[in-house]
């Protein structure tokens, strides 16, 4: 039967870890071992890491509240790659709050397994950023890096980008409810000029944000960009210049990011030099019955395009669909667009100038 030793609330300080360890040596069933709210700081836990690998079946340290500071966060981020038995850490409040430790019983096949790098709710500044990726590049499991409802600047952000490059095994980054603002997003997804193995891109300000990884070059990448304010055309123009690096995405949604009818039109024009394989998701984009037309004349304009999709009802509905390779025809379907007869005229106008199209709704 497993057995928990709880000493929180103790007062121990670094010194009376010795105490405890020799308790240890006569409890060969303990599994937890709480050790929270207690004066350890950096130095108690560096004692509890150096002798983590001698508790074979402990399967989790609680070392909260003990005024550890990112430098114990630093050296978390070490014991990750060293320990075989360490497999997830998670730390909150830069290791003023929540500090865990889970670990795997003592098996050949934990090289084998995930490991994962959990901070939440912290302010992580620019080196703080470096001394902890450069720890985990030396991981040699898959590896989940978390920063999420953190507070990033523009430069740790940076740096967080230079490291990236040489975390060879980094599976998933997850930067959730810390990516709140269009530039930070668009410093993020710059990784794909420099890092082959990116999948997926995903940001929203509100929601998850993430960056996927493979082992190997990956040939398609899916891209989800939604909840920003991309009313300054510059940020716009950024993201396409990124876009264009010689990468063939799979999916682009920019839904919901304010884009409108002046955005829509430079996303539309600059079509011809993204490569997308399947489609591009414009919806809640504050699109006029004029943008509509804008965004059906790609049909005409881009050979590539084989259906566009739009809804200026509840859905507010903008996709345009890609030509697959056994695929003939194109198709145009608009729905409760409430169109004038300008508009009328100018979808004639589109409709002459798409031989191809086949279907209209």
């Amino acid at each position: 039967m497993s057995k928990t030793l709880s000493l929180s609330c103790c007062n121990l300080l670094p010194n009376d870890l010795e105490r405890v360890w020799k308790s240890l040596g006569t409890s060969p069933d303990l599994a937890v071992l709480d050790l929270s709210s207690n004066r350890l700081g950096d130095k108690g836990l560096k004692k509890l890491l150096d002798v983590l690998s001698h508790f074979k079946k402990v399967q989790r340290v609680n070392v909260s509240e003990n005024g550890v500071s990112m430098d114990g966060a630093v050296l978390l981020a070490a014991a990750l790659c060293s320990s075989y038995t360490l497999c997830d850490v998670h730390i909150s409040d830069g290791g003023k709050g929540q500090v865990l430790l889970q670990l795997r019983p003592d098996s050949s096949d934990n090289k084998h397994q995930t490991k994962a790098f959990r901070m939440k709710s912290s302010s992580v500044l620019p080196p703080d950023v470096t001394k902890i990726c450069k720890r985990l590049t030396r991981c040699r499991s898959g590896l989940e890096l978390e920063f999420s409802k953190c507070t990033f600047g523009e430069k740790a952000i940076g740096n967080l980008l230079k490291v990236l490059p040489d975390m060879s095994t980094l599976q998933r980054l997850d930067v959730s409810r810390s990516v709140t603002m269009v530039t930070e997003a668009l410093s993020l997804i710059s990784c794909l000029t420099d890092n082959q193995r990116v999948t997926c891109v995903e940001f929203s300000p509100q929601t998850e944000s993430f960056i996927m990884f493979d082992g190997v070059k990956a040939k398609e990448v899916k891209c989800r960009l939604t909840g920003f304010c991309f009313r300054d055309v510059a940020s716009l123009k950024r993201l396409l210049e990124i876009l264009q690096q010689d990468q063939l995405i799979s999916y682009l949604d920019l839904s919901d990011n304010q884009l409108e009818d002046e955005g829509v039109k430079f996303l539309i024009d600059s079509l011809p030099k993204l490569q997308i394989s399947s489609c591009i998701n414009l919806s809640y984009n504050r699109l006029s019955r004029q943008g509509l037309m804008g965004v059906a004349t790609t049909l005409s304009t881009c050979p590539d395009v084989s259906d566009v999709e739009t809804s200026l009802g509840e859905e507010k509905r903008c996709l345009i669909w890609f030509r697959r390779q056994d695929e003939s025809g194109k198709s145009l379907r608009i729905s409760n667009g409430s169109l004038e007869r300008d508009h009328l005229i100018s979808l004639a106008e589109i409709v002459s100038c798409c031989p191809s199209l086949t279907r209209l709704v």
